[in-house]
């Protein structure tokens, strides 16, 4: 999928912006806080409707506006189909205190949510589109909580798997369900509780076994782009863990992560079945617990993956210059993921390109990104020797740049 235009009224900074993107390279070059980031962000809320900055709907909305839109045309990536997709994201504040209401409409259909949103785009890959965004400086996705890696890893799996998000939202649903009659206490309580517990043992082992599966795909490679980005740095390894299999009970051999050795092919990946039987058995153990606390133990909501460089966690140790390799690497990664698994091209959004990565990480970013095929739109500080489209961002206004020579 591209970008064929892009219009902004009144979104962040930006009072009016309409911009024509290259198939190719785009960037957009300016000083810090005149519009560049919020720009992608734009682009970002047209391929999931959610920030990649965390932001509410409310911070979209030019300060001292009630509304603002966000409108983009789309059409295929190979140019012998003809046909345009125009989506448009609208929002407006009745008063400065109220609540934002969100209009999302594709070819001028209404979409009710998120996941109506990935419906369609599973449906019709003409209804939309996939933008994948790399921060560099975002560390959190390394050494936050587990609940950013975990919902990374969701919202991967989300974008190349129907099964996955469909599995994903029942899942969410049931665990409320079940949490809420835990806390209740409800005379009812032992009769209903299977109930709940029993699909939460399917669906939770499905989605925990598509996880380490992702993983197990793309270690190899995530490992090979970090070594191409920055040769001397350490061998990383992707490591998953699984929060509710007990130390003890054989089922993996390394304090129950699954790490370098499994997906090498030395100690097999568990089944489907194993997780099964693994994750009832722990339900039986913690039941007590459970009802104490009114809180689910048992599941992918508790698991956790890390990066390793030589045996030893990224998460408290690593340099900035180390995590700035791995996230890179596991966005690399993750384009190619989405390709092999759906057949179309994401967009790809680059943050801060200039600023916050070292000359030799510029330089093979630089050279990947000529050399691939995807749709790119990039921010920077410094427009130098830079390929592709340049656009100056300047005041919330954005303008071609026309460069001497």
């Amino acid at each position: 999928m591209l970008v064929e235009s892009l219009r902004l009224a009144h979104f962040r900074n930006l009072s009016c912006v309409e911009v024509s993107p290259d198939p190719g390279l785009n960037f957009f070059i300016g000083a810090n806080g005149q519009g560049k980031t919020s720009i992608l962000e734009a682009l970002g809320v047209l391929g999931s409707l959610r920030s990649f900055r965390e932001a509410r709907a409310a911070d979209w909305i030019q300060q001292g506006r009630l509304d603002a839109e966000i409108q983009a045309s789309v059409i295929p990536s190979q140019a012998e189909q003809d046909w345009r997709s125009r989506i448009s994201v609208a929002l407006n504040r009745p008063s400065e205190d109220g609540a934002v209401r969100k209009l999302v409409q594709v070819n001028q259909k209404a979409v009710r949510s998120s996941a109506q949103y990935l419906r369609m785009k599973f449906g019709n890959a003409e209804m939309g589109l996939h933008a994948i965004a790399f921060n560099p400086n975002d560390h959190d996705l390394i050494r936050g909580e587990p609940s950013e890696r975990r919902s990374y890893l969701d919202r991967v799996l989300s974008a190349e798997s129907a099964e996955y998000f469909e599995a994903l939202l029942k899942y969410q649903t049931l665990l409320e369900q079940r949490n809420s009659l835990l806390k209740d206490g409800n005379a009812r309580f032992h009769e209903l509780l299977p109930e709940f517990t029993d699909p939460l043992i399917q669906l939770g082992s499905a989605l925990t076994l598509a996880r380490i599966g992702w993983v197990a795909r793309n270690r190899v490679t995530v490992a090979e782009v970090a070594r191409k980005i920055a040769p001397r740095q350490s061998e990383i390894d992707l490591v998953y863990t699984l929060k509710w299999a007990e130390k003890n009970d054989g089922f993996f051999s390394d304090n129950n992560h699954l790490s370098q050795s499994h997906f090498a092919g030395h100690t097999p990946l568990p089944s489907l079945q194993e997780l099964n039987a693994r994750m009832r058995a722990q339900f039986a153990r913690v039941a007590r617990d459970e009802q104490r606390l009114g809180s689910t133990l048992v599941g992918p909501h508790r698991d956790d993956w890390s990066v390793e460089f030589n045996g030893r966690s990224l998460r408290g140790r690593g340099s900035q210059g180390e995590v700035r390799t791995v996230l890179l690497a596991l966005k690399l990664t993750e384009i190619e993921s989405f390709r092999q698994a759906t057949g179309h091209r994401p967009i790809l959004l680059l943050d801060d390109f200039s600023s916050e990565l070292d000359l030799e990480r510029r330089q093979y970013l630089m050279s990947f990104l000529q050399a691939t095929d995807l749709q790119v739109f990039i921010s920077s500080t410094d427009s130098s020797g830079l390929p592709g489209k340049k656009f100056l961002v300047e005041e919330g206004r954005v303008s071609p740049l026309l460069e001497e020579g």
